[in-house]
């Protein structure tokens, strides 16, 4: 008597389908994209994070009774604030790199 044949657990090898390359093809283009588009995005992303850190000074504003422009207008020295020792910050690591190139040349 012949014994049956055992099914392979393994499935049979395929070829990379069409929806493949074009998930590939998608990803390069949204990466391409945030690559070449950072001197836009990252602004934005700035703002966005600094909102989040604003927002519960002006929520603290608007439970003193403020109206709603003056908990923004007060806000506006932290933020100013904030962008300052962030450019500082930036502007000290920029002279940094400037020194180490000119000290290369």
């Amino acid at each position: 008597m012949t014994e049956p044949a055992v099914p392979s657990l393994q499935p049979p090898p395929t070829r990379p389908s069409v929806a493949s390359f074009l998930t590939a093809g998608g990803l390069v283009l949204a990466i391409g994209g945030l690559y070449f588009g950072r001197d836009i995005f990252v602004p934005f992303a700035v703002a966005i994070l600094l909102s989040f850190v604003l927002a519960p000074l002006v929520n603290w504003l608007q439970q003193l009774k403020l109206p709603k422009i003056a908990a923004y207008i007060g806000a506006w020295p932290l933020d100013a604030v904030i962008s300052r020792v962030t450019k500082a910050d930036h502007e000290e690591e920029l002279q940094r790199e400037m020194q180490l190139l000119q000290g290369e040349g």
